[in-house]
């Protein structure tokens, strides 16, 4: 791998001490995604979150509330018996 090239692309004014240095520490990340990809993964079913978490959700049902001027109370402007807010755009 060209350090001298990757430094000049993101701008970089590193001294030889400095290249020499970034350059083992590439070649020890280039290994580790070698290592990565010699795993074998084909029995392996995808995750969409590395812990099960199983949430009890109440059913989402629509409720007639009785006392809805009270809700209306604390709204800064109340129209047709909805909170009124600004236009979103």
């Amino acid at each position: 791998m060209d350090i001298k090239k990757v430094a000049k692309l993101s701008r970089l004014n590193l001294c030889d001490e400095e290249l020499k240095a970034l350059e083992t520490d590439f070649e020890l990340i280039l290994n580790y995604f070698g290592q990565i990809a010699e795993v074998e993964t084909n029995e392996v079913e995808p995750l969409r979150t590395p812990v099960e978490i199983n949430l009890s959700l109440r059913p989402d049902l629509a409720e007639d509330w009785e006392n809805k001027s009270q809700a209306l109370e604390g709204a800064p402007e109340a129209q047709f018996n909805q909170y009124k807010v600004p236009p979103v755009v």
